[in-house]
């Protein structure tokens, strides 16, 4: 996708982000459980920018926005960060309905490994997809992620309990494995 640009979370996007939520609000509540109706509001979408930015300073999650042509059409998150012992991030991602099948969901995950393993020096990115979510996953596996486990009836989605498939993407520099531990595991 030709334009696609990865950004971190800005106040200045307070607007757009909530017009891109509120524009993809339907299509997101049939595929995720929905947000509390007080999100849609700016306030509420200014601190959860701010939160974002706490966060960050803290190392403890980044989240990004994806423009194309200036205008916000995927959100993609690395959360759940852990330094100590694991140096890994949970990834988290979600396209506007009109930029699915274009290949966004892809180069956007591409575009934040690279700031996962390169900028941030993260060793591990893990991500969860449910079962029935065949997109997602073909996303993950162009993007080098493979399976590495399953969790039966792990979350409620409208009621219904769906099983969640486990995949893991390990920083191309091996950093981590040519690394000596303190003791052995």
């Amino acid at each position: 996708m030709q334009n696609l640009e990865l950004h971190l979370l800005d106040p200045s996007d307070a607007d757009n982000l909530l017009a891109f939520e509120l524009s993809n609000r339907a299509y997101f509540e049939r595929l995720i459980n929905a947000r509390s109706p007080d999100y849609y509001h700016i306030d509420s979408v200014r601190d959860s920018i701010y939160e974002s930015i706490q966060l960050r300073a803290l190392d403890l999650a980044y989240q990004y926005v994806v423009k194309v042509n200036g205008e916000i059409v995927a959100r993609v998150n690395l959360t759940q960060i852990a330094r100590d012992y694991y140096n890994k991030a949970v990834l988290g991602y979600r396209v506007g309905e009109s930029m699915t099948g274009r290949g966004v969901a892809s180069k956007a995950i591409e575009l934040v490994l690279m700031e996962a393993f390169d900028t941030l020096n993260l060793w591990r990115v893990e991500a969860v997809v449910r079962e029935t979510n065949v997109a997602s996953i073909r996303v993950l596996q162009k993007n080098h992620f493979l399976q590495c486990g399953r969790s039966q009836q792990a979350m409620s989605l409208h009621g219904v309990w769906c099983d969640l498939i486990h995949f893991e993407c390990f920083s191309p520099k091996g950093a981590h494995l040519n690394a000596e531990p303190e003791t052995e595991c």
